[in-house]
């Protein structure tokens, strides 16, 4: 399960409406589900700290509805991710 602190978590809207959603979670799993307000995914990459290679990548909305990423890498640690979408 991964931890994921809500009062870390920002959302925004670009001009032109593209909406990105940016925070940090802790990974302890390949693959971790974030909440979201984003109803369709465009993309989304994350990255942990250098030591720990975990690097990871948004892969689709899910039910609830949350972001599903990918990651890899098999040491705890703390990822900083960015999404965009809308």
């Amino acid at each position: 399960m991964a931890g994921i602190d809500l009062e870390l978590q920002r959302i925004g809207t670009l001009p032109g409406g593209l909406r990105i959603q940016a925070g940090e979670f802790t990974v302890v799993e390949a693959t971790i589900f974030i909440p979201t307000t984003l109803t369709r995914l465009f993309g989304g990459i994350g990255t942990g700290e250098l030591t720990a290679g975990v690097v990871g990548y948004a892969s689709s909305i899910c039910e609830g509805p949350t972001i599903k990423y990918n990651v890899t890498g098999d040491t705890t640690t703390t990822l900083n991710y960015i999404a965009w979408g809308n």
